[in-house]
């Protein structure tokens, strides 16, 4: 394999080595089953558990490891900021296993009013652990090796179609989508669709993620045969008043400027379903 092949590849030995700890039997399993938390292979045979828009956990040849911010679990609650007479209520947990709902909190609250939280709504609703929908979420924060510039937030799976889609997500608010000219994320969207369309090797990668997950899971997901070289947009978190106003302003230049660039927008990002997504970005 060449260093910059797109891989989402995991040694056997990893899983049964993940299957065999205390946090995976009594926590995690559950919580990826329930779409409470998300499962993804990442490259260097590593898997990363995601939580309400944070990375939780990363498993690999080591073990499991967290983000230090996330292992400091106050012992009594505090509303702002803390004081250093709080610090002794303050500490890291013992092990993973005792701390993981400490853990999970810290995680939450490290991510709010963020686009990876509003991601996170659609994974939770919406894992290739479900079969409520004929549409998933497959992978997030998706990067191919040499395209660090290059990070898509969302991979939809159609299992009906066995068709993937990568969506770039962004907050109503997100200067990004924003301009009197040409908005920066056009030009974003423009490197993900060379990306894809120039990469052979990201339909295989995700056909041996799709087994993966099944042998994880005892799932049934289809083999990927295609993949939609468009990047859809989703725009989130407005109100009304911004939908008629300012927010509809934004649509049009980006659609003047790239006629063919699918948009969907939402108000609240929990009322999505991941069917309409995959429709309006079509």
């Amino acid at each position: 394999m060449s260093a910059s092949q797109f891989s989402r590849h995991i040694n056997s030995n990893i899983i049964k080595k993940l299957k065999a700890t205390d946090l995976w039997t009594k926590k995690l399993s559950m919580d990826c089953l329930n779409g409470n938390v998300f499962l993804a292979i990442r490259p260097n045979n590593t898997i990363r558990f995601y939580y309400k828009g944070g990375g939780l956990f990363d498993f690999g040849s080591k073990g499991f490891s967290t983000n230090v911010k996330y292992a400091v679990v106050i012992n009594k609650p505090f509303a702002g900021e803390i004081y250093e007479n709080h610090l002794p209520n303050a500490d890291l947990i013992r092990n993973f296993l005792e701390g993981y709902d400490g853990i999970k909190k810290n995680c939450e609250l490290y991510s709010q009013k963020s686009e990876a939280q509003g991601v996170s709504c659609i994974y939770h609703k919406y894992p290739y652990t479900s079969d409520k929908s004929n549409v998933v979420v497959l992978d997030i924060e998706i990067t191919a090796s040499g395209e660090s510039d290059k990070r898509i937030d969302i991979l939809l799976f159609n299992k009906k179609l066995k068709e993937l889609r990568f969506i770039e997500a962004k907050l109503s608010t997100n200067d990004e989508i924003k301009s009197k000219t040409r908005p920066q994320v056009l030009d974003q969207l423009d490197r993900y669709q060379n990306m894809i369309a120039k990469r052979n090797d990201f339909l295989p990668a995700y056909q041996e993620y799709t087994d993966t997950l099944n042998e994880i899971f005892c799932l049934k997901l289809p083999k990927p045969q295609i993949i939609d070289n468009k990047v859809g947009l989703l725009i989130f978190d407005f109100d009304e008043d911004q939908k008629e106003g300012r927010l509809d302003k934004i649509i049009k230049n980006l659609t003047s400027q790239s006629p063919n660039i699918p948009i969907y927008s939402i108000g609240e990002i929990k009322n999505i379903n991941a069917e309409n997504l995959w429709k309006k970005t079509n």
